[in-house]
């Protein structure tokens, strides 16, 4: 545990067996004890950008199904501190492009889903009622860590970075997903340290990544509206003032956020844009 060489290689051995999405590898690497290896690798190494980067990734990895056993293994990543270990290695590789773009890309993805079931059976609306609950458990999470400021931070530095750029994007959308009081919190919170500013230079400083765009649009529908601020008094007013998209990208106007997407790299899979429920 001390060689910071073995825990990357380490760290990287585990993060292609388990790359592919396959549930069961997955699911027998975190029952394995896989993740509770690399958070503590994570804190044995604060300062190796190696053991960063490639931890982050595989803390990805690990929950990149959307098979229920992951709501399992993102619970457990959770429960062991890998929220905040991976928000500790962004503010400590600040300029470290991988560990920033890796970072946002876990920090997305155990967080989690909050996917609403298409199935009309009970049980699957049950069990999507659940998963959306502890995704919302676990967003809060992350945002007590300092998630958001972590991850603005790295939309600030990293402005020519696509990667950094979409990863971010779809990270503080999955934060900021609202569903009580908390959640809307954390959009305030998103907005008031400039989320909604950084979406819209992503959306300029890239208008030919269509990833970029679908994951910038997608937080700025997340963020569109949020309640006045105590004793203001008044309806919810919109925040997304002045953002003029058309002409950035063929699809900008017509996709979707894809908040369900389980990996800043998945197609879109609703061709309409509406505005989100606050």
């Amino acid at each position: 545990p001390t060689n910071a060489g073995v825990q990357e290689e380490g760290i990287s051995a585990l993060t292609m067996l388990c790359g592919d999405a396959v549930p069961s590898r997955e699911e027998r690497a975190a029952e394995a004890g896989a993740i509770e290896a690399v958070v503590a690798a994570m804190r044995a190494h604060p300062t190796n950008a190696g053991v960063q980067a490639e931890g982050c990734h595989m803390l990805y990895a690990v929950s990149a199904s959307d098979d229920a056993p992951n709501d399992v293994a993102r619970a457990r990543a959770a429960e062991v501190g890998a929220l905040e270990a991976m928000v500790a290695a962004m503010r400590a590789h600040a300029y470290d492009v991988e560990v920033q773009e890796n970072g946002c890309w876990a920090l997305a993805n155990v967080v989690g889903q909050g996917r609403v079931a298409d199935s009309e059976s009970s049980d699957a609306v049950g069990r999507s009622r659940s998963s959306f609950l502890m995704a919302c458990a676990r967003a809060q999470r992350a945002a007590a860590s300092s998630a958001i400021e972590a991850v603005v931070a790295a939309l600030r530095a990293h402005p020519r970075e696509a990667g950094v750029q979409e990863n971010g994007c779809l990270a503080l959308a999955k934060i900021c997903i609202s569903g009580d009081g908390a959640g809307r919190a954390r959009k305030q919170r998103a907005v008031e340290l400039g989320a909604l500013e950084a979406a819209t230079a992503a959306l300029r400083a890239h208008p030919h990544k269509r990833d970029v765009q679908e994951q910038a649009q997608g937080l700025c529908y997340m963020l569109a509206v949020v309640p006045r601020q105590s004793g203001a008094g008044g309806p919810s007013r919109p925040v997304w003032q002045g953002v003029h998209l058309a002409g950035l990208h063929p699809n900008v106007g017509r996709v979707h956020p894809t908040l369900h997407a389980s990996s800043p790299h998945a197609a879109p899979s609703t061709p309409a844009a509406t505005a989100p429920d606050v």
